[in-house]
């Protein structure tokens, strides 16, 4: 007997099991693809929370198409990757952490497998393998290795370094952790006092933009090289208060083995490769309508993993893909896509009109005129707050005349 998949309101709670990082700068081309796979997961309470980092192409635009109400997308001003992703620990509402990279791809089991491990361990910190994808077309395996034994204390009674056995990985999704341990250790600065800028990034709606810095409110970082102690002005603390530098992954992964060895706590790993990582192709991405079927294609590669798709998951990516291809003229390939979306979801009107439409050439060509790139974020679907598929207005008022 096969259940139902649990609708999007009944997977959302104020306190999700997990909370996924993304930070991005500048990654349209496959930003997507990495949402999407989160979006496709057999277990379905965590957030994700996507950080644009002042991108200046259509990272943003790419996240809502593929966005779903699990899914926050804030922006804040160029200050780095590492900076992006504190960032959004701070804002992360779930009890364990993950971070991903753009450019990566996880199992539609990956938070399940590891929330089944933390629960048959009752490990502190919990880790998996993954694949490296290269351009020529080559992969290398990459699983969780012994950590470093630790240095011998000496106030101990132990004279050699203690072997403790476990074994984690530290590169992007495949560790996790609990978001008191990363507090615990460092990993990012809790916010003081909450601004309204902070405030509106906290509770933005799913799938719509938060900024999380306002011109004004831009924190300074500290740069070690330039400090000069004799130079400071001993009212600057006041005035701008220096913030440490954010910490890399590995910097991250380090610092959690190291407190949950010495808590006397349990670290366990599984060597399956949960995550795959993506080289960047050296050709540059397409933009405009080329880029958002490249979108459409990549979320529906990833939700074709999963056991159970969800049905309005899918006609939404079927239908971005239509419309791009449709622009494209490539008719072929938008008979496809809007055939796809109504099959997905019959019981909707307007993928039925889509389809006709793309059916008729001439018909499909007046509807769906080529999009300029610049004009890319405005033509995205986006999902409203009762989980409907919208479209631009100017394609809703098409659709309608064309059924």
């Amino acid at each position: 007997m096969r259940h139902p998949r649990p609708s999007l309101n009944e997977t959302r709670s104020v306190h999700p099991r997990f909370s996924v990082v993304i930070p991005v700068q500048n990654r349209a081309d496959v930003v997507g693809r990495a949402i999407a796979s989160v979006v496709a997961q057999t277990f379905a309470d965590f957030e994700l929370l996507v950080v644009d980092d002042g991108s200046t192409d259509d990272s943003v635009a790419a996240a809502r198409a593929v966005a779903d109400k699990r899914v926050k997308i804030l922006r804040q001003e160029h200050h780095g990757i590492e900076a992006a992703r504190a960032a959004g620990m701070q804002l992360a509402h779930g009890k364990w952490v993950l971070f991903l990279d753009p450019d990566d791809e996880v199992a539609p089991a990956w938070l399940a497998r590891l929330g089944r491990l933390i629960d048959s361990t009752d490990a502190e910190l919990v880790s998996c393998g993954g694949e490296q994808f290269y351009r020529d077309g080559t992969q290398s395996t990459f699983r969780p290795v012994l950590l470093e034994p630790q240095p011998v204390d000496p106030a101990s009674k132990w004279h050699h370094p203690v072997d403790h056995g476990f074994k984690a990985c530290f590169r992007s999704g495949t560790f996790a952790a609990s978001r008191a341990r990363l507090e615990r250790v460092g990993a990012f600065t809790p916010l003081a006092e909450p601004s309204s800028d902070h405030l509106l990034a906290s509770t933005v709606r799913s799938a719509g933009v938060g900024q999380l810095n306002s011109e004004n409110s831009a924190p300074a970082t500290f740069d070690p090289a330039a400090f000069d102690p004799a130079a400071l002005d001993p009212t600057a603390l006041d005035r701008c208060p220096l913030i440490p530098p954010a910490l890399s992954l590995l910097e991250i992964g380090k610092r959690l083995a190291d407190s949950v060895i010495d808590d006397g706590q349990i670290i366990s790993h599984t060597p399956e490769p949960l995550v795959r990582w993506n080289e960047a192709p050296e050709e540059p991405c397409a933009g405009g309508d080329a880029l958002r079927l490249s979108w459409s294609l990549q979320a529906l590669d990833a939700m074709a993993r999963t056991p159970i798709p969800d049905a309005m998951l899918l006609a939404r990516y079927a239908t971005i893909g239509g419309v791009a291809a449709a622009r494209l003229r490539n008719h072929a390939q938008a008979r496809s896509m809007f055939k796809l979306a109504r099959q997905a979801s019959p019981e909707v009107p307007k993928h039925w009109a889509r389809w006709v439409a793309s059916c008729v050439a001439p018909l499909s060509n007046q509807i769906w005129e080529p999009t300029p790139e610049f004009e890319a974020e405005a033509s995205v679907p986006v999902l409203s707050e009762e989980g409907s598929l919208l479209s631009s207005s100017e394609l809703l008022a098409q659709s309608a005349s064309a059924a």
